[in-house]
């Protein structure tokens, strides 16, 4: 995590990038977005994710919302309360 944390500044915007499944965060997810224009990142849900759907595009495609965990806002205290990735 610690080094996917630093590729974010050498990451070029209108980009897209996957993630595997071991760099689950939401906060590196929502660093990686908010820090450039139009930066987007994936990564596969982990087993027993809690979601809200917000909107679907396909069977595999969705907009939800997730909710940060406490130790996820200790990690990255800019990581909101809720984050609404696809």
């Amino acid at each position: 995590m610690v080094l996917a944390e630093q590729l974010i500044e050498d990451t070029p915007n209108h980009s897209l990038t996957l993630f595997d499944r071991g760099f689950y965060s939401l906060g590196l997810l929502y660093k990686w977005q908010s820090e450039g224009e139009e930066r987007h990142g994936m990564i596969p849900a982990r087993k027993g994710l809690q979601f809200d759907i917000l909107e679907s595009y396909s069977r595999v495609d969705k907009r939800v919302r997730l909710r940060a965990t406490p130790q996820a806002r200790k990690k990255f205290p800019e990581l909101p309360d809720e984050i609404e990735p696809r």
